[in-house]
Order: structure tokens, then sequence, then C-alpha cells
């Protein structure tokens, strides 16, 4: 995939995260837009901060799940999922800026 491409997913998992939709629904979204990127994208530490972003996303959805729905979630797994929702905020925007950098210099993807 291209860094440009790459960049699309991140404007629009921030236009998500920006939207008037429910919280948890908008990082339902922005985290899938974003899991369809893939290694090469962009700079390797990125990718790794995005892994691990992606993960401990996925462990927070899964304690959320694991309560009965319609119960009150606990402030920390609220808190949890703010940051989060910051946390990939962060990212996608280092994310463009390293991309952007890349385009500029004339690469359009990452070397093989």
């Amino acid at each position: 995939m291209s860094y440009q491409y790459s960049n699309g997913l991140c404007t629009e998992a921030l236009r998500i995260m920006a939207s008037n939709d429910k919280y948890e629904s908008r990082l339902v979204r922005a985290f899938g837009e974003m899991g369809v990127s893939r290694n090469g994208d962009t700079s390797d530490e990125i990718w790794k901060e995005w892994k691990d972003l992606d993960k401990k996303y996925h462990e927070v959805s899964k304690k959320k799940y694991e309560l009965a729905k319609g119960a009150e979630l606990p402030d920390d797994l609220l808190r949890e999922l703010e940051d989060l929702g910051q946390s990939l905020v962060y990212l996608c925007c280092n994310w463009i800026e390293y991309n952007s950098g890349q385009i500029g210099k004339g690469k359009l993807r990452k070397a093989s």
C-alpha cells in the first residue's frame, strides 16, 4: 500500500473520531479503518506503536463485552477507552506527518 493511501486511512479514522456519534461506536469504526493498514505503510516505529495500540484496544474491548450488556461501565474502563481514542488520534497524526515527509522526498511507499 502506498504512503498516500495509508494516510487516507488515518484521515478517515480522524474524521470518525471527530464525529458526533457515540464514543464507543467511533472507536470501533476508527480502529476498524486503521485495521486495513499493513506493515510497510509507515515507519517501523509507528507500525509497532499501532500494533501495540490495536492489541490493547482489543483487550479492553473484550473486557467491556464480558460485562453484562446494559450494565454501566466502571470508571477505569471508561478512562481506558478514552485514553485509547486519544492515543489513536495522536498515532494517526504522527503517521500522517511521517508519511507526508516521505512523500515530500519523492518516496511513494516503503522500499522492500
